[in-house]
C-alpha cells in the first residue's frame, strides 16, 4: 500500500516538473477583429499582430480599366533577438510593451492613444500558449 502511493506521489511530481520544462512555441490572442501571435523562432521570438478578416479599401478607378475592389489588411511584424518566449511572458509586462509599441503605429488607434496599453493588456490576459 505504502509504496503504491509512493508511486502515486511521484508519478504526480514527474508529470508537473515535465510540464513546466516543455518549452512554449506559440501564443496566442484574439480581442474583437485583431489577433496577435507571439512565435518561438530559433532563439528569437516573432510578434504578429494583424486584422482577423480584410477590411474593404477605397475602390481603385481608372479611365482606362475602370473600377477595381480593393481589399487588405495590414500586419505589423517585430522581432525581438535571442530570448525565450517562455521567459518573456513570464511577467506580462514586456508582452504588453511590445504590443502598445505595435498598436502606437496602428491608423485604427489613431484616436485612441490613451487606452493602448488597456487594450495591449486584454491582449496579453488572452493569451493562449502552447
Amino acid at each position: 500500500m505504502k509504496i503504491m502511493l509512493i508511486g502515486i506521489v511521484l508519478g504526480a511530481l514527474l508529470q508537473n516538473v515535465s510540464a513546466e520544462t516543455i518549452p512554449i512555441k506559440t501564443c496566442q490572442s484574439i480581442q474583437q477583429n485583431h489577433i496577435v501571435r507571439f512565435e518561438q523562432i530559433n532563439k528569437n521570438i516573432r510578434v504578429t499582430f494583424q486584422e482577423i478578416n480584410l477590411i474593404k479599401y477605397g475602390d481603385l478607378e481608372t479611365p482606362e480599366e475602370g473600377k477595381f475592389k480593393v481589399s487588405g489588411k495590414l500586419i505589423s511584424i517585430m522581432l525581438i533577438d535571442s530570448v525565450e518566449l517562455s521567459e518573456f511572458i513570464k511577467t506580462r509586462h514586456p508582452a504588453i510593451r511590445i504590443i502598445s509599441s505595435i498598436m502606437f503605429k496602428r491608423p485604427e488607434y489613431e484616436g485612441d492613444k490613451d487606452m493602448v496599453s488597456i487594450y495591449a493588456g486584454d491582449f496579453v490576459k488572452a493569451l493562449i500558449c502552447e
